[in-house]
């Protein structure tokens, strides 16, 4: 098998060029067929352009890992249930008429294409000198000291990881439990952990500390073990009835393995029989978590074929697309002046404990559970529009429609809105990558914050816009990250002493 000729995913520049031309024949036929069988012409062209960027991640896939799992998510939250529809006949979602459908299509094409117009605008910026390795002496003389200082990073973030561990367990625990003795959808207005502020604020502090370990590229064996705990965490959370985390931990270590595979080759990150296990493992695991619907909501899979579960899996995780049609049907019931798409960096200066005793903004509602205040003055799109889309009894329930990055954007500034706004995620995808490849000082605290933002892009699809700029106002990845750097410092001066 040899080292599986690094062949799947890197062959001669002449090949990938034929290959890629191929499969742009293939999506464009597609596209044109589908078309003609009467398929709506602009999610074609939505469906055709996520099939461009995909041929064009894969054809480098060292340097778009990050940009890759984005558009597994885009399809999956948004393209999906449109593709099930067009496809297969599936129903849709709040469909509300041609225009509206229409509406939902363009805001995917626009949002699609400025992704890949801002990747590749960033991807041509003058960043290389930043990037490029330095050999000078003083680069070489200070080597052993940073290989030094990353030996010491590795072995305190993952010696906290192990002991903050169990508090991050029992903290998702509380919530399983309730939802065993009540329900789901009741989680959602009437949980409240019960664990102390300490404990859930070193539980808050945990995947940092693993985000940090594996920033500083250990052996595979030595990242045996953090990545199993992380993915029976992930696993347990599936019990809690909320599918999108398990699924955006396990994407997170598919990206660690290809971005591992790729910058430490003398291992066997990725091994055929990796690739082979996936790919009969990934329809189970789809039909599994669309079972985990029935039972989450109360409801039986009997009757249901392993087709219908399959490919309802793909139509009801594809209902943020429908937030697209929500938030233009309700315009006239939600809040003009309330920019949704800043909703994380409003509720933080608001609800920061530590800014209060600076800044005190007034406002008068709970940011926690529903309430109708929360839907009405707040500005949270998925609180007003669940409130407007679902009524009263069922949004005070628990019941919610959630929320998508390009709703929000429509909202806020209309189309311009839209094209900027993913223009953005697109840049911030590709410094993130360019300082992952970095030859240049890899620096540990940086790519572990590049870790951390992997799941804001993961969620983005059915979640806020600003989502990735929260990730640095989190109080527990900057804890996490002082803890590390003073134990180090603190054991540096015990040595010298």
């Amino acid at each position: 098998m040899g080292d599986f000729n690094r062949g799947i995913m890197a062959k001669k520049s002449s090949y990938v060029s034929q290959k890629q031309l191929l499969l742009l024949f293939c999506a464009f036929f597609f596209s044109a067929v589908s078309i003609a069988a009467g398929v709506d012409v602009m999610y074609s062209l939505a469906l055709f352009l996520w099939f461009l960027s995909m041929i064009y991640t894969v054809s480098n896939l060292r340097q778009r890992a990050l940009y890759f799992v984005f558009l597994i998510s885009f399809f999956v939250f948004l393209l999906g249930g449109h593709f099930c529809y067009e496809y297969f006949g599936m129903s849709v979602n709040y469909y509300f008429g041609e225009s509206f459908y229409f509406h939902s299509n363009l805001c995917l094409f626009l949002s699609l294409a400025a992704v890949l117009a801002g990747y590749i605008f960033a991807g041509k910026a003058k960043l290389e000198k930043r990037f490029k390795r330095n050999t000078n002496t003083a680069e070489r003389d200070s080597m052993s000291r940073r290989n030094y200082s990353t030996k010491n990073v590795r072995q305190y973030s993952k010696l906290l990881f192990y002991i903050t561990y169990p508090f991050w367990i029992y903290t998702i625990m509380g919530r399983v439990s309730f939802v065993f003795s009540s329900s789901y959808y009741s989680s959602y207005v009437e949980y409240e952990s019960s664990a102390p502020y300490t404990v859930k604020a070193i539980a808050a502090m945990t995947p940092y500390f693993f985000y940090l370990f594996l920033a500083t590229l250990p052996a595979k064996k030595e990242c045996k073990l953090p990545i199993v705990l992380y993915l029976v965490y992930a696993l347990v959370s599936l019990f809690t009835g909320r599918r999108s985390s398990f699924m955006v931990m396990i994407l997170f270590i598919v990206l660690y393995f290809i971005y591992r595979y790729y910058r430490n080759e003398e291992e066997a990150w990725i091994k055929r029989k990796y690739i082979v296990t996936a790919v009969i493992a990934g329809p189970i695991l789809v039909i599994i978590l669309q079972m985990i619907q029935f039972i989450r909501v109360g409801e039986s899979a009997a009757g249901q074929s392993i087709v219908e579960l399959l490919f309802g899996f793909f139509q009801q995780q594809g209902f943020s697309s429908s937030l697209l049609r929500l938030e233009r049907y309700y315009e006239g019931y939600i809040r003009e002046d309330a920019f949704y798409s800043f909703f994380g960096i409003v509720k933080y200066f608001r609800t920061n404990s530590i800014l209060k005793i600076i800044f005190n903004p007034q406002y008068d509602f709970s940011y926690v559970g529903n309430s109708i205040d929360y839907a009405v003055k707040g500005n949270s799109l998925a609180n007003a529009l669940s409130y407007a889309a679902l009524g009263k009894v069922n949004y005070l329930s628990g019941q919610g429609v959630g929320s998508c990055y390009i709703a929000e954007l429509h909202h806020d500034f209309g189309y311009l809105g839209v094209v900027l706004g993913s223009m953005v995620y697109g840049i911030m995808m590709k410094i993130i990558s360019k300082i992952w490849n970095s030859t240049y000082r890899l620096n540990i605290w940086t790519i572990a914050i590049g870790f951390a933002m992997v799941e804001s892009f993961i969620k983005a699809p059915r979640w806020n816009y600003d989502i990735f700029i929260s990730y640095f106002l989190d109080l527990g990845m900057w804890m996490a990250f002082a803890a590390v750097f003073g134990l180090c410092n603190v054991m540096k001066r015990k040595r010298h002493v």
